[in-house]
């Protein structure tokens, strides 16, 4: 009774897995693994099972069962190949389940919280304290025009060119 219920449970692990995750690769990994779920059961309820139950057959008819014992002695060892490596993938699956079901933690914008920074040059501070170089960036003020646009024509069609794209039409 328990590689029945290993199997269901891993069935149920893998099934949910497939339906519910988001990424196409730990859905496929988890559609894999309900596949290989099915060989594992199938190794131990058709394989070995049957091969032992007609191993005890031939016990009791006097004949020799080792061709039947080796043959679900193979089944066997399938089946725990399988079932190891299933656990711990379903075990991935089901951690990675219980982790959508927590509360999103709250993302806090980086540039809402840093402070803005202090440019001075040590050589360009006045009596007062204000730098006498470069002014300081004003962000509310509108962008200048680039050197050489014609006034009127819209400057986003040559965002490409800038960024390495090409364009058909000049």
């Amino acid at each position: 009774m328990y590689i029945p219920g290993y199997v269901l449970f891993l069935a149920g692990a893998f099934g949910l897995g497939h339906l519910l995750l988001y990424r196409d690769a730990a859905r496929l990994w988890a559609l894999r693994g309900l596949v290989l779920t099915g060989v594992m059961g199938l190794a131990d309820g058709l394989g070995e099972n049957l091969f032992l139950f007609q191993a005890l057959g031939r016990i009791e008819d006097g004949a020799d069962p080792d061709v039947l014992l080796a043959a679900a002695a193979r089944f066997a060892l399938l089946k725990w190949t399988l079932a190891v490596p299933l656990a711990v993938t379903a075990a991935w699956i089901l951690v990675l389940l219980l982790a959508r079901l927590r509360r999103p933690q709250k993302v806090v914008s980086g540039r809402k919280n840093r402070t803005e920074p202090v440019v001075s040059h040590a050589y360009d501070v006045a009596a007062g304290g204000e730098p006498l170089g470069r002014p300081r960036c004003d962000r509310s003020a509108a962008r200048p025009a680039r050197l050489g646009a014609t006034p009127g024509v819209d400057q986003t069609a040559d965002r490409g060119r800038r960024s390495g794209l090409r364009h058909s039409a000049r």
